[in-house]
């Protein structure tokens, strides 16, 4: 069975978050229709999702259906795979996947990071492109069928 971390899908942001980001809430709502459906396949599937939340009092956007998720409390169901997607690639996905491993112990070969149901910060400066998709964590990409492993070479 995998599991699957969902970061932060924030209903809603703080104040000084939007005045930083004024296209927050409307890039993530956007990008929450596409990442519900794809979390729905995934549990029809058999996959327990769960919600990694580093605020909880920002709620769990409308669009990831309540029925199919659960809040982490630091209990791991069984697994065999763990895939982390959310918001926001490069920031708190890798930090999810970092802290899984290093405070859980869970294996950097048992956790990978999903790109495809994963959005950068909006409006973020990426400061090193010739590393962005560089990770100490397996990249995947969603399908419908499976979730397939890639390997991405920048130049």
């Amino acid at each position: 069975m995998n599991l699957i971390f969902l970061v932060d899908p924030y209903e809603r942001y703080t104040r000084e978050e939007k005045n930083i980001f004024p296209r927050i809430e409307e890039e993530n709502k956007s990008f929450g229709t596409f990442l519900g459906y794809a979390l729905e396949q995934e549990r029809a599937k058999g996959s327990k999702i769960l919600v990694w939340s580093n605020d909880v009092h920002l709620g769990v956007m409308k669009q990831i259906p309540k029925k199919i998720y659960k809040l982490f409390k630091g209990k791991f169901p069984n697994y065999d795979k763990i895939y982390i997607c959310g918001f926001h690639y490069g920031i708190c996905v890798e930090e999810c996947a970092c802290i899984l491993h290093s405070k859980y112990e869970i294996p950097r070969e048992k956790i990978g990071i999903v790109l495809n149901l994963s959005i950068p910060a909006p409006e973020q400066p990426i400061h090193k492109i010739e590393n962005y998709f560089q990770s100490d964590f397996q990249l995947y990409y969603w399908t419908n069928l499976s979730f397939v492993p890639i390997n991405i070479t920048q130049v």
